[in-house]
């Protein structure tokens, strides 16, 4: 008799993740490296992965609970970031750079590259986040099927 209606994508509320997961786990890494501000050695760039990679996976987890409604648009997060840095590699690759290391890791101590840091960390952290929440969601919807 009833029939179960699903509601319509929010551009808002997926404006609002995308923006909370963008710059929330990069911001929060970067606050806690800053005491020790020697940062450019290949572990502590390792690290910076797993941790945005850690805290993506605890927003997601946190959403999926907290704002169950917003499950829908969180497990597309991912594409916009994904799209630009996509872009900015086959912009490097087809004007002759060799070089993409720069987009995943600094070159070495001294001036950074920004692009890790601004472009390729929150990537990562959006991408940690949508598969988190997707996953966390299909889980429940199995455990209702059932």
């Amino acid at each position: 008799m009833f029939q179960e209606v699903e509601r319509e994508f929010s551009m808002a509320r997926w404006i609002w993740q995308l923006l909370i997961v963008y710059c929330g786990p990069t911001m929060l890494v970067g606050l806690s490296e800053s005491p020790f501000r020697k940062t450019d050695s290949p572990i502590w760039q390792a690290s910076d992965y797993l941790l945005i990679a850690l805290l993506g996976l605890w927003a997601g987890i946190g959403v999926r609970r907290l704002a169950p409604d917003s499950t829908r648009e969180g497990a597309w997060v991912w594409l916009l970031p994904t799209a630009v840095l996509v872009a900015g590699v086959l912009y490097d690759m087809f004007s002759g750079a060799r070089d993409f290391q720069g987009f995943f890791f600094y070159p070495g101590p001294g001036d950074p590259d920004p692009c890790p840091v601004l472009l390729t960390l929150p990537t990562w952290g959006c991408g940690c986040y949508s598969a988190t929440v997707y996953w966390r969601d299909r889980r429940n919807r199995a455990c209702a099927a059932h």
